[in-house]
């Protein structure tokens, strides 16, 4: 299965706009009596009618997406309900700390290997 993002050239966070606007530049740029008789082209352009078909529609695009993107639901601090019930501050705080750890290791690591070399 194709990706319809990759299709329209779109990020998959884009707007109901951005997708509106991309279609009708593809469309105009691939339609078929604009690129006389070449099939590369007819070909693109059915292409991005199939996509925007499918994410042009709210309840065809978020289908689209739990069955593409699986692995999104997964990705903590990602909820894409309305809800917040899978947010946790502890969560957000631990990825922070570990950040901050993982720095002061990378710069402790630095700085011991900078002095273990003799001077020249």
């Amino acid at each position: 299965m194709k990706c319809y993002y990759e299709t329209l050239g779109l990020l998959r966070t884009a707007t109901a706009g951005e997708i509106k606007k991309q279609y009708r530049t593809l469309a105009n740029q691939f339609h078929p009596d604009k690129n006389n008789g070449d099939k590369i082209a007819e070909e693109k352009f059915k292409e991005l009618g199939e996509a925007y078909k499918c994410l042009s529609n709210p309840d065809k695009r978020a289908a689209y997406d739990r069955e593409t993107f699986p692995q999104a639901t997964d990705v903590p601090f990602m909820n894409t309900s309305n809800s917040t019930s899978n947010f946790s501050f502890a969560d957000a705080f631990a990825a922070i700390v570990l950040i901050i750890v993982a720095i002061a290791g990378i710069v402790y690591l630095a700085d011991r290997s900078s002095k273990s070399r003799p001077a020249i």
